[in-house]
């Protein structure tokens, strides 16, 4: 079915995921704690726990009315999921193999792998390890599932070849990576630079102000460039891939 994020669309996705890399942690206030300090000393209640005695009961005669007798418990058996012509079965919910459908929550997952901003992804269904959970989310936030096979070679690709769902999942985190590792050194290490650098400007009489500035500006220019090729070379083409596998799978499978 066709559901293809435009490109304008996929830019936006790699501008919130650099936003996320490079939001700042955040840290809890004090001015609580400091307020406390500042209204006087802090009077400590001693905490006393009462005494309870408990008398033991005494042991129950044979034939007593009211005497304890054995305890039934019950266990629940754990119902695992199944797979019945093209349907998986969980606890009384089905879901198509091989066509799109939105709702998956109440599929029990396996290990999950999944880019950092969870648009593409997979998961092992739980108890039916012959089967995967494939997903991808669209620009308006809707989740879209598919199960298939865990040996389709539209999944899984074919030996030598990087042309599954799999093999373009692994080529977007490379992606990703590689923006993250870009977009760090921008505003990491070049920015450490600059802060020692204007640091030096008062001493030298302003001589390291211009090079704060000349480092600032090819740094950003540098770091930004490996991360735009990194976004539109290589996270745009395997998205645009996983897409086409998504949809080649809705299309093919039964």
């Amino acid at each position: 079915m066709g559901r293809m994020i435009s490109k304008t669309r996929r830019v936006a996705r790699g501008a919130v995921l650099l936003s996320l890399l490079l939001c700042p942690l955040s840290f809890a206030s004090l001015t609580a704690r400091l307020s406390a300090y500042a209204q006087g000393p802090i009077e400590f209640t001693p905490h006393i726990t009462p005494l309870i005695i408990e008398e033991t009961p005494g042991p129950f005669e044979i034939g007593t009315v009211g005497s304890p007798g054995p305890v039934a418990t019950t266990t629940a058996p754990v119902q695992l999921p199944y797979v019945s012509g093209n349907m998986l079965i969980v606890e009384g919910q089905s879901f198509p193999i091989g066509d799109e459908f939105l709702d998956a929550s109440g599929i029990p997952l396996g290990p999950v792998e999944q880019d950092y901003l969870g648009t593409y992804g997979w998961a092992a269904v739980a108890g039916q390890p012959d089967y995967v959970l494939l997903w991808y989310v669209d620009w308006d936030g809707q989740k879209h599932h598919i199960i298939t096979q865990v040996s389709d070679p539209l999944f899984v690709g074919h030996p030598g070849i990087d042309d599954g769902f799999e093999d373009y999942l692994s080529e977007l985190k490379k992606a990703e990576d590689a923006m993250a590792i870009s977009g760090g050194g921008v505003f990491g290490g070049v920015g450490t630079l600059v802060l020692i650098e204007l640091g030096l400007c008062v001493p030298t009489a302003g001589t390291t102000c211009g090079t704060a500035l000349l480092t600032a500006v090819v740094g950003a220019i540098g770091g930004g460039a490996t991360y735009l090729y990194n976004h539109f070379f290589k996270y745009v083409p395997a998205g645009n891939n996983l897409e086409k596998q998504f949809e080649q799978i809705d299309a093919v499978r039964p």
